[in-house]
Parts: structure tokens; sequence; C-alpha cells
């Protein structure tokens, strides 16, 4: 059994409060088992003043949680190597501040992982169905229920590092201060994969379990299509880094190795406003995301 954690949320324009709520009630009742608990969140200078000042009101008014704000934006890699840093105990909770809701026993569970004997545990998501648009509108909700049927923990803990992502992870704090996020990712995506290979090169244990985190709040179409594509710029940037790790870079150097990219470029031009009023619709198709990604990247490739 862990005696201590430091849950840490990073925070970006996020309202965090519910997170904050449940989680300090739950470090509260896990007290009589001699579980030392604080959560730390770090605001990266968000932009809503609003969500950011009802954050730190929270923070202040409850026991072990402090709320730390970033006076410049650094990016997603810089806050979370920041957390660490204000960390005080051995083992790490990471959670993304969008996320929710916890499982009951959601720090219970982290608290007994030490007996998985793994410097690393995965506690995965749950994708719950928007309220706010039809599920069948919304490209990201289908996007993540499919990643997360195809991904069921018997194939994650089958594929431990090709699973890793920090969005809820135990962590130790030593392991982390080895090895931390590489900040020269400033745009969005990829940064826990990148992490999740060197764990991978450096014999860091990984292990997965059923501990997941709600996922509820989804991107508008548009707004997560821009995202897809800044993260594939990154995946283009690192690509050395990061080949084998991803599908659509593994395939689009296969057909480039063939001859046959120019002509894949060639296809994504001619078919991408369809496939972007297809993505952007009431009824966006997987097939066509998928499409649209293998374009998108094979055209950021046309001069390597």
């Amino acid at each position: 059994m862990l005696k201590s954690l430091s849950i840490l949320l990073p925070s970006y324009n996020n309202d965090c409060r519910p997170l904050i709520t449940a989680l300090h009630s739950q470090a509260e009742a896990l007290k009589d088992n001699l579980l030392r608990c604080e959560i730390v969140v770090y605001d990266d200078c968000s932009t809503d003043t609003a969500k950011a000042e009802a954050n730190r009101q929270l923070c202040e008014s409850l026991t072990h949680c402090r709320f730390v704000r970033g006076n410049h934006n650094v990016g997603r890699s810089a806050a979370r190597n920041r957390l660490v840093e204000l960390a005080q105990y051995e083992w790490l909770v990471f959670i993304d501040s969008d996320l929710s809701p916890l499982p009951s026993d959601f720090l219970a569970v982290y608290a007994a992982a030490d007996s998985l004997g793994a410097e690393a545990v995965v506690g995965g998501l749950k994708i719950h169905a928007p309220t706010d648009t039809e599920p069948r509108s919304c490209l990201r909700y289908l996007y993540e229920l499919g990643a997360t049927q195809s991904h069921p923990l018997s194939w994650r803990k089958r594929n431990p590092y090709a699973a890793f992502h920090v969005s809820n992870i135990l962590i130790r704090r030593d392991v982390m201060t080895a090895h931390p996020f590489d900040v020269s990712i400033t745009r969005y995506g990829y940064e826990d994969v990148l992490l999740g290979r060197e764990l991978k090169d450096n014999g860091i244990r990984v292990a997965h379990t059923d501990n997941p985190v709600g996922f509820s709040r989804f991107d508008d179409n548009a707004h997560f299509l821009r995202k897809t594509e800044e993260g594939l710029q990154t995946l283009h940037d690192m690509r050395d880094a990061l080949r084998g790790y991803s599908g659509v870079q593994t395939l689009v150097e296969r057909l480039s190795c063939l001859g046959l990219a120019p002509l894949l470029r060639l296809a994504f031009r001619i078919t991408r406003r369809m496939l972007l009023r297809n993505l952007t619709g009431r009824k966006p198709s997987l097939t066509a995301f998928s499409v649209y990604r293998i374009g998108y990247y094979a055209m950021l490739c046309r001069n390597d």
C-alpha cells in the first residue's frame, strides 16, 4: 500500500472544480489508511481568467491543496514538468483537468497499485456520450469511443508502451525527474507517446489497470480537426523519435517507399474539401477521418 500521493492537475482554460472536489473527498476518506495526499493544480496562464480564479478559490479553501499559476503559457510538456517540480511525494498521479467523473475508489485503487510491481500504472479512460450535442454528430466522441473499444484493458496489458498515456497515470516521481517531458514539443500531441518510448528504452516497467477517469467534454468538429492537424505536425517534427509508434506515419512511409506518395497527395488535394464537409457535418465518418489524417500527413512529408 502506498503511503503518499501527489495528485497533479495541469490546467488551461478548464473549470476543474468538480474534479478537485472529488479528489479531495477521496483523499480525506483515505486518511484512516495513513495515506497522505496533496493536490496541486498548475494553471498554464489561462486566458479564461474567470475559470482560473474559480479554481484558485476552491484550492485555497481546501486542505492539502495548492493552486499555482504560471506567468506565461509554456505548453503541455513544460507545464507537466513544472508540476513534477512542485510535487512533494514519491508517487505522482497525473490527471488531465478536463476529465470527470472519477470512480468512487479511484485513489484507493492507485494506492494499492504497488502490488503490480511497476514504476508507472496507466488507469485508462471511460468515454461518456456528450450531453450538449447529438453523439452521432460529434467526431471526437466517435473517435475516442472507437479507440477505447479497440484497445481494451487486455490489449493495453499486452502492449503497455504502445498504450501509454499520461491523461490518467500513476508514476514514480524519480522516474519523471529522470525522464521529463520533452519541452521541444510545443505543439499539441505526442508528448506522452514520446515519453512512453523513452521509458521502454530505459527498461522502466509500465503496467495497466482498470481505473478509468471519465471523458465527457468534447471539442466541436472543426476545433478537433485543427488539433488533429497540429498533432500531425508534431508527429512530422518528431518523426525520427516516433518512428514505429504511429500507424499513420508507418503507412505513409511505406507508400513513399513504393513510389506512391505523389499519387496519395494528389488524391488528398482532390478530395480534401469533400472530406472536410463530411467531418464538420452532422454525420462524420471515422473512415473519412482516417483518410484525412493519412492524406494530411502525406502533404507534410512532401519535401522530406
